[in-house]
């Protein structure tokens, strides 16, 4: 086997690896820039790299970061372009280069082996000590890293302690999250208020409610027609994506009209569907390039 020739074909895969990522880095800050993933039907960059061009959110993620933050430090991506560096050395010191102090972190970059360039970062900004982190262990298991202030570790003690005291046991650290989250979401979610609402009968009459409708104009969507939207659509964008799948947003929730109040649409659920921020603004511009999803989907998926 000629290990040469196999040698200098790896060689030249390399450069041809190296120059794409480039190029590829490039192309993401002009869709980016113009948010061209919107007319491409997609709610974020991030959506776009994972769906639309197949990358693993890890990958996906670092380009991203970096394609940003040359846009700050433009001679982080030059660096890239000459090869003094990869995306891999670019992602790990985009937390702490800046346009004063670029030539020292690229250098390092450039010159120390991971380990030491971790250390550096890492004295220079103790938040990268401990890398965020959500991994399956099993089906029904997840292993969860972070770093916390010490302070909100405090805090989580002393909830920790009360929910001791209540149940008369010493309660796990998961129990006692587990409590935390349980204690927000039933008071902060959206579709698990507006549940609870819609077991309460209304004050509203059918008549009162019709009145409403002949000026929707002049009148916010009823409270209870909220309520109604939010449950049917479990509080996610109802949008579908190039790829026929629904988003998956759950942030940045929005409620528009199907059929616009300035042309006679009223304010009733037929009439409304939950949609993302930027879904939301992709169906208001008038020149979109594509129609990415359907009016409504008819019953929210689980």
């Amino acid at each position: 086997m000629d290990f040469e020739r196999l040698h200098q074909r790896a060689i030249e895969c390399v450069q041809q690896f190296k120059s794409a990522e480039s190029e590829l880095i490039s192309i993401l800050q002009q869709i980016d820039r113009g948010k061209g993933f919107r007319c491409l039907g997609y709610a974020s960059l991030f959506e776009y790299s994972t769906k639309a061009l197949g990358l693993s959110e890890s990958h996906s993620y670092a380009l991203i970061t970096v394609c940003r933050k040359s846009n700050q430090v433009p001679q982080l991506k030059k660096a890239i372009e000459e090869g003094l560096i990869n995306t891999s050395q670019a992602r790990r010191i985009t937390s702490v280069i800046t346009p004063e102090n670029q030539a020292e972190w690229i250098g390092k970059a450039a010159s120390l082996n991971q380990k030491q360039l971790e250390r550096e970062i890492i004295q220079s900004n103790p938040k990268e000590a401990v890398k965020e982190m959500i991994k399956p262990v099993s089906p029904q298991r997840m292993k969860l890293v972070c770093g916390i202030p010490e302070k909100l570790m405090q805090d989580i003690e002393r909830v920790k302690d009360l929910e001791s005291q209540k149940k008369r046991k010493a309660v796990t650290l998961e129990e006692t999250l587990q409590e935390l989250v349980s204690f927000y979401l039933e008071r902060q979610d959206p579709v698990k208020k507006a549940q609870r609402a819609l077991t309460k009968p209304t004050l509203s009459s059918p008549s009162r409610r019709e009145d409403k409708q002949d000026h929707p104009r002049q009148t916010p969507i009823p409270t209870r027609i909220k309520q109604e939207v939010t449950t049917r659509d479990q509080g996610q964008c109802t949008a579908q994506t190039p790829d026929g799948k629904r988003c998956e947003q759950k942030r940045w929730i929005e409620i528009h009209h199907l059929h616009p109040v300035a042309q006679g649409g009223g304010h009733t659920t037929d009439n409304l569907a939950t949609l993302c921020h930027h879904h939301h603004k992709l169906m208001h511009e008038p020149n979109r390039l594509s129609q990415p999803f359907s009016r409504r989907m008819e019953a929210p998926c689980k």
